[in-house]
């Protein structure tokens, strides 16, 4: 433990000496006290609960904060976006809005007036961050913006430890935990100025709380998730309506008033997503425009190659692989590789190759386990309704084939793994593991073949 902490604050003293920075270096001490306070109130008094909260969240904050840096320092070289060229548009609003006079300047124009239509919390969050900065220390800058997202990712494991305790023991959860941290596609899309680990946040933050005792405090703690997570992607906010009806149906079932709470919630819900529709029309027709828009991007865009062969397929079966795919990719794993051309674009092209096998392990191994009768019998009423959750969800997204997009429901397909692993006995573990990396490898190979030979 002291030595995650020392590599923490020595990683935190080399930032902050290679930038100069005071408003990088006062964000590095906030994410550290705040990091430490929140593992110490998760724990609830639990010594190791406290323990496995501190050492995943300085782990995860050292790595995290130098994969930030690599790609800033990648930008300072190309004085470009590697990837991703959107967090251009994300940071020159948010500049532009941190030089307003206040933060409740900034809130109106983003809630009140609405100036930008759609996804006003990524621009008031960017802003606010830049106006404090510009206001109080050196000014807003790339890295800043990208180390504050990057505590969001940060803290986001430590809900998913939380909620793995509900699924496997403290040892498991702690294991499995670092293993989400630092092999899933969360650590590859962690430093990016992007609305996406955002709403993979809150999504966390959801996730965790349907695990929870009911209770109507708790039940109400999801209204501010979905009106936030609205704020960052309509179509996101509006699918978080489905956590609080989990919650209650499988969470509330014995409570007094159950009936009563579960039928509010239906014509409460009902109401409001009407008031929300009518009130964000103008968001719902950019979402929409935006949604048609990346269709019609994917799939002019795709070429020749695998990804075009799907979207020939007819209706039904594409959706389908394009399900398949999406949780292979990128594919092949290498891509990217191919056209780095500085060490630093090497280094994120390689932790994205590590989440695309690791996320195709997972994936495989989930779809080699549903052909055994002991998972088929033992699988519970609510890793069936998480795993159809998952699926519509993919599916409602699989016009776009984007891992982005996807992200946020990554804890749910990561718990139906740990689940499912665990009904197994070792030596189906074993070849169910072993088939996994042999399908990859072998489908790799095929690719590899057909594209270069």
């Amino acid at each position: 433990m002291v030595i995650l902490i020392l590599l923490a604050v020595l990683v935190s003293a080399g930032i902050t000496l290679l930038t100069g920075s005071t408003s990088i270096a006062m964000s590095l001490v906030f994410f550290m006290s705040i990091g430490t306070w929140i593992s110490f109130w998760f724990s609830k008094g639990n010594i190791r609960d406290t323990q496995n909260l501190l050492k995943i969240f300085y782990a995860v904050f050292s790595i995290y904060v130098m994969f930030s840096a690599i790609g800033y320092l990648n930008f300072k070289v190309i004085n470009d976006y590697f990837l991703f060229p959107d967090q251009a548009h994300f940071y020159e609003v948010g500049d532009i809005l941190s030089k307003n006079s206040s933060i409740s300047q900034i809130f109106q124009e983003c809630f009140v007036l609405r100036i930008h239509e759609e996804q006003e919390a990524s621009y008031f969050i960017f802003g606010v961050i830049g106006f404090i900065a510009n206001k109080y220390f050196d000014g807003n800058s790339i890295l800043l913006q990208s180390l504050h997202i990057s505590f969001l990712a940060m803290l986001l494991n430590l809900f998913l430890y939380k909620t793995l305790l509900f699924h496997t023991s403290r040892e498991e959860a702690l294991k499995y935990t670092l293993l989400f941290a630092f092999f899933s596609p969360l650590f590859f899309y962690s430093p990016w100025i992007l609305r996406d680990i955002h709403i993979c946040f809150l999504y966390a933050i959801g996730i965790y709380l349907i695990h929870t005792r009911f209770t109507i405090k708790r039940l109400l703690l999801f209204v501010p998730i979905i009106v936030a997570t609205l704020e960052f992607r309509l179509e996101m906010g509006l699918f978080c309506l489905i956590m609080p009806i989990y919650y209650i149906y499988f969470r509330g079932k014995n409570h007094k008033n159950y009936k009563l709470i579960f039928g509010s919630l239906i014509f409460i819900g009902i109401g409001v997503l009407g008031l929300l529709l009518n009130f964000l029309i103008n968001s719902l027709s950019a979402a929409i425009s935006s949604f048609v828009g990346y269709s019609s991007y994917t799939e002019e865009n795709l070429s020749d190659g695998l990804g075009a062969m799907m979207f020939k397929l007819p209706m039904g079966i594409k959706q389908i692989a394009i399900v398949v795919f999406s949780q292979i990719r990128p594919f092949p794993a290498w891509g990217n590789l191919l056209i780095a051309k500085t060490v630093y674009e090497f280094v994120i092209s390689f932790v994205e190759l590590l989440g695309a096998v690791f996320w195709s392990y997972i994936f495989f191994f989930i779809s080699f386990s549903f052909t055994s009768k002991v998972v088929r019998k033992k699988l519970s009423q609510e890793n069936i309704v998480i795993l159809i959750i998952a699926l519509i969800f993919i599916l409602g997204n699989s016009s776009e084939m984007n891992i982005r997009r996807i992200l946020c429901i990554y804890p749910l397909i990561f718990i139906i793994y740990i689940n499912v692993r665990q009904m197994l006995p070792k030596r189906k573990r074993i070849s169910y593991s072993n088939s996994s990396i042999a399908l990859y490898s072998v489908l790799s190979v095929i690719y590899f073949f057909i594209k270069y030979s």
